[in-house]
């Protein structure tokens, strides 16, 4: 698991291994964080020094190990986990109209591939020394960097998702919205739907443009963006207008689908290019795994 705002962030986006540790005891609150209870008198300096003894046990174990501590078991039961995920109740991936799915079925054929070679490889280091450990651990290194690099993602709220996550996301909320004002309920479809894509939550509180400069901050091509751009963005959606017309039309009594003929039809052209960067994603992340089950195979094969 990746903490997007920690300090390893950086380095974990850069393909680098690292570890975090956070823990505060049972004395020290979390809520005191950056309060006025946040002093030295509250501070438990032994506790402290237990946690650096234990992150000292951690890093000495890294450097004494003949080859790297990684658990790519681990990471692939959270890639299924990730792409079993359903941005809304009963939608998944398969779920969407404009998904796909052989893009989804390369995934997870990839993804499983992926799993076996972990697997074989885990049980063979279980079993003790295996020869050329440096080829090895050189092998075991490049497929974790090809994850870290190409499969941290950050969501509208700057945590750590999958690059595919985000896309689903919106996706999943445009298409029931649109299936909402379709079938005469725009109440659900604004406030449960068209409200949770991208940043319309907040935004619809804000003036348009400065709404739509929040959401230029966040462009992968933005010439002042910092950590976050080490992550794989996604292209944030613009419902502003159709949140508020339709919002508008509630209010004012309208229900009937062909009031919201326009919103429908706006939603459905700003769904299309959301679709297909979410099937580009989904291929993509199919090759990353493929080419880290490879490297894989090749440590499992150079153990024996």
């Amino acid at each position: 698991m990746v903490w997007a705002n920690a300090d390893h962030f950086t380095l974990t986006a850069a393909g680098i291994p690292s570890i975090y540790f956070n823990t505060v005891g049972t004395q020290y609150l979390t809520r005191n964080y950056h309060t006025n209870y946040d002093v030295i008198e509250n501070v438990d300096f032994d506790y402290l020094a237990m946690n650096i003894e234990v992150v000292n046990d951690i890093w000495v174990d890294h450097d004494r190990a003949e080859l790297p501590i990684l658990d790519f078991v681990a990471r692939f039961t959270e890639a299924k986990a990730r792409i079993d995920y359903h941005a809304e109740p009963g939608v998944g991936l398969a779920e969407l109209p404009g998904v796909d799915q052989s893009a989804v079925a390369e995934l997870h054929a990839a993804v499983a591939a992926f799993g076996s070679a972990a697997e074989r490889l885990d049980a063979r280091l279980a079993q003790g020394r295996v020869q050329a450990e440096r080829k090895v651990g050189a092998l075991m290194l490049a497929a974790e960097r090809e994850l870290l690099r190409k499969l941290v993602a950050l969501d509208v709220f700057d945590q750590y998702v999958f690059p595919h996550e985000q896309l689903q996301r919106d996706a999943t909320r445009m298409q029931l919205a649109i299936d909402a004002l379709e079938a005469g309920n725009p109440g659900l479809a604004n406030g449960t739907y068209v409200r949770r894509t991208g940043l319309t939550n907040a935004g619809r509180l804000f003036a348009y443009e400065s709404y739509v400069a929040e959401l230029a901050r966040h462009d992968p091509g933005f010439d002042q963006l910092q950590w976050g751009g080490q992550a794989h963005l996604a292209p944030y959606v613009d419902l502003w207008q159709e949140y508020h017309s339709i919002a508008a039309k509630v209010t004012a009594g309208e229900t009937a689908p062909a009031a919201f003929a326009e919103e429908i039809a706006s939603i459905r052209e700003k769904l299309q290019p959301v679709y297909a960067e979410l099937d580009r994603r989904l291929r993509w992340m199919a090759q990353v795994f493929d080419d880290a089950g490879t490297d894989l195979t090749a440590a499992e094969r150079l153990a024996r």
